[in-house]
């Protein structure tokens, strides 16, 4: 896609009990919105179409010309009631899944 936001890199991992789906992104900062629907919600289709079970999703994001990246969860079930099944619309998504710090 024209405006998405360049891919660093990606892993799959488990972690204690969650399979774990993690996507790397770099964006300008006037994109950071953006980019974590972006990101949320091409961790959520993955996860809909592939053999393992995620559970949780992270989404790792570089600002050009910073240092320190911004790290964003959620539990991929929360996720796809908004991304995939429409139960939830944008602000409750991110009142009700999304956790954002920068570490």
């Amino acid at each position: 896609m024209r405006n998405a936001p360049t891919l660093l890199g990606h892993r799959f991992y488990i972690d204690k009990n969650d399979q774990v789906i993690q996507i790397e992104i770099e964006t300008p900062e006037i994109g950071f919105n953006d980019g974590i629907l972006f990101g949320f919600n091409a961790m959520s289709k993955i996860a809909d179409v592939a053999k393992t079970k995620f559970t949780q999703s992270i989404l790792i994001i570089h600002f050009q010309g910073q240092q320190i990246p911004v790290v964003a969860k959620s539990k991929l079930e929360c996720s796809k009631a908004f991304f995939l099944d429409g139960l939830q619309d944008e602000t409750q998504w991110r009142k009700n899944c999304l956790r954002i710090t920068d570490t």
